[in-house]
């Protein structure tokens, strides 16, 4: 049984209700925000792989060799030479990064990460792992606010 990080779930949830502009829960990460893996593995202190959001592998953490079981070496893709080539870093995806991160098990963060989730579900599922409860694709939320977009 995994303990989630309250902390970290309520500063992510926080942060992105304070900036909704820089959150697309669509999308890992890209030039127009990311989503609440994104948001959690920023915030908490992890490098992103490559500085340019919209680049292959925006959504890769560099994280340390073993870290994860389903790390590996980081490939980047050589355009002059037409070949992707390995480099000397591990990287995992941010939604096995944000899972750990946030104490949650795979099921939790199936949910959580649901790129349709709303900020209005996203806080309803925050408040429910708080207070210990399960979270499900049928939470009941309160209505969003009519400027509200996913």
């Amino acid at each position: 049984m995994t303990t989630p990080n309250i902390a970290l779930l309520e500063a992510t949830m926080a942060y992105i209700e304070t900036h909704p502009e820089e959150w697309n829960q669509e999308t890992w990460r890209c030039g127009s925000g990311m989503c609440f893996a994104g948001w959690a593995a920023t915030l908490n202190g992890r490098e992103w792989a490559t500085k340019d959001a919209n680049a292959e592998g925006a959504a890769d953490i560099v994280v340390k060799p073993g870290e994860f079981p389903f790390a590996g070496p980081e490939m980047v893709y050589d355009a002059d030479a037409d070949v992707y080539r390995r480099t000397d870093r591990t990287v995992a995806s941010v939604s096995v990064v944000a899972e750990h991160d946030l104490g949650l098990t795979e099921e939790q963060t199936d949910i959580l990460f649901d790129g349709y989730n709303s900020r209005a579900t996203l806080r309803t599922m925050v408040n429910a792992l708080k207070e210990g409860r399960d979270i499900d694709y049928d939470m009941d939320v309160p209505a969003p606010e009519p400027e509200e977009t996913r």
